[in-house]
């Protein structure tokens, strides 16, 4: 990610949240963004480098200690994709001179459309699932994702501890 991925969509978003709402923001936008980036939303942000970096602390300590206690940990992400016969480093067997004929760049002209698949991981158990959406409201399909999840794999664990 580049600095203009701290976008003004993303600090009008994060100037209405509560002060901890700002401080786990920060961290997981410094996260996504890698190399240099607390310092980035440091200077976007206005917030101290010695915060965001407690916040990802705090953030890891939490994230081992539901590990230890055999809770679930999962990770959500989404990702817009074309659709079509484009080139992808997955494997697929085909027999042998009977290849599948892809495009060599992915151009969104030559594409059918787009989708955005959606996947939860479960960190501990190192699985999970991923499905596809067709509405453009990202915040309910993640909370349907999750809740999905919930109902589909982890429905034992909830009812033993009842956190997550």
């Amino acid at each position: 990610m580049e600095n203009n991925d701290i976008n003004e969509e993303w600090l009008t978003l994060f100037h209405t949240l509560s002060e901890s709402q700002k401080r786990w923001s920060a961290a997981v936008k410094s996260l996504e963004i890698g190399y240099g980036g607390v310092s980035k939303v440091s200077h976007a942000t206005g917030l101290s480098r010695t915060t965001i970096t407690q916040d990802i602390k705090d953030g890891r300590r939490k994230v081992l200690k539901f590990l230890r206690e055999g809770l679930p940990v999962i990770s959500v992400n989404t990702k817009k994709e074309l659709v079509g016969k484009f080139l992808n480093k997955g494997v697929e067997w085909r027999p042998k001179g009977n290849p599948t004929l892809v495009e060599d760049h992915n151009f969104r002209s030559r594409s059918d459309g787009n989708t955005i698949p959606y996947g939860t991981h479960d960190i501990g158990k190192n699985g999970g699932f991923a499905n596809v959406i067709i509405s453009k409201d990202t915040a309910e399909f993640a909370t349907n994702s999750t809740s999905i999840w919930c109902k589909r794999l982890v429905a034992k664990i909830m009812q033993k501890h009842r956190k997550f």
